[in-house]
């Protein structure tokens, strides 16, 4: 009897959702349709193609019940990356995400993350992410009120690559490091190398040429580039990484439903899946073994007693972006200290 009234009531339930769905396209059909336009800076070769632009995309289409279709504009073919933000807030580009070391300095809350030695691994940072915007409302405020904020994510942190061991803090000094922003380049100093900043592009011609004795990236960047072809050896210390924002354009949200605006905010947590899982198929080469001991390739942990220090060196650049943070009127002492004890938390045990 149990049985047959659990069976009557998932059929219910069933009809039920199947009607409200119905019931939706039903009243779609009378909307207008939408075109969408969504910007990446990869192209479609790309290995994280799919999980950061097409499914993204197929999404929005479903969350809308088909009637927004979105168009896809490969390898900067509709605004260049350091133009995207810009493009979101007047409706050039309508929804996508934004690597915020592309805008500096048009994020500052979500720069904690880049701060150098502070991020532990992606999966921890992308809990202590969600946890500061739902304890801190500045951490969404900090964005531009002509886009509507769907997500943010951490991604992979990066380390030293190098073609010399480098075993330990003493072993850094004065050798020719390249790196790809002013806040790597200053935390590189800071640990006794000669730092210089370079774009990723360049990264491979100088390590082959000898130019530099090494490159800081992340793994996935360090793939998709072939670096694992002029540089062996790989010193794990995490000097820091990078966040990017699911954004839609305030002028095409407000064309949506509030159910279509609802669907798209549920999103929120595959979104940040799928940049991760887009890092991962980035690093696809390193995984199948190009970067192994049996090609001889090496990892390198430095000691405790190396760890702390560098950590010590850190310290103050995380307490310098504290104070700027306090200049500007936002939170900046309470984000950095709950977060410290965030991270410490989800990577206990």
């Amino acid at each position: 009897m149990k049985k047959r009234i659990i069976i009557g009531l998932l059929t219910i339930m069933f009809f039920c959702s199947g009607s409200s769905l119905l019931f939706a396209a039903e009243a779609n059909k009378d909307l207008p349709k939408l075109r969408l336009k969504m910007s990446a800076f990869f192209s479609k070769q790309s290995p994280a193609w799919d999980s950061m632009y097409e499914l993204p995309a197929k999404m929005i289409e479903q969350a809308t019940n088909g009637r927004a279709k979105v168009t896809i504009f490969p390898s900067n073919s509709l605004v260049p990356v350091k133009d995207l933000y810009r493009a979101l807030e007047t409706g050039i580009a309508d929804f996508g995400w934004i690597f915020a070391p592309a805008t500096p300095g048009a994020f500052p809350l979500s720069d904690i993350f880049s701060l150098p030695g502070f991020s532990a691994n992606q999966a921890t940072c992308n809990y202590v992410v969600n946890e500061l915007f739902n304890r801190f409302p500045e951490m969404k405020q900090q964005f531009s009120p002509k886009v509507v904020h769907i997500a943010t994510q951490v991604h992979m942190r990066s380390d030293l690559h190098s073609t010399v061991p480098i075993r330990s803090l003493a072993d850094l000094k004065g050798k020719v490091i390249a790196c790809q922003n002013d806040k790597t380049t200053k935390a590189m100093s800071l640990l006794g190398a000669s730092a210089t900043q370079m774009q990723i592009p360049d990264m491979y011609h100088a390590v082959e040429r000898g130019v530099v004795k090494g490159t800081v990236q992340a793994w996935g960047s360090y793939a998709v580039n072939h670096m694992y072809e002029v540089s062996q050896y790989h010193t794990l210390i995490g000097i820091g990484t990078g966040t990017s924002h699911w954004l839609m354009s305030k002028k095409t949200w407000d064309k949506l439903t509030p159910d279509e605006q609802t669907k798209i905010k549920l999103m929120a947590t595959n979104l940040q899946y799928l940049i991760a899982k887009g890092n991962v198929d980035m690093a696809k080469p390193i995984r199948d073994g190009k970067a192994s001991a049996e090609n001889g390739h090496e990892n390198i942990l430095w000691s405790d007693e190396d760890m702390k220090k560098m950590k010590s060196l850190f310290k103050p650049i995380w307490d310098e972006w504290a104070e700027d943070m306090e200049k500007k009127g936002l939170p900046g002492k309470a984000i950095l200290k709950e977060a410290i004890q965030l991270m410490k938390s989800y990577t206990a045990g």
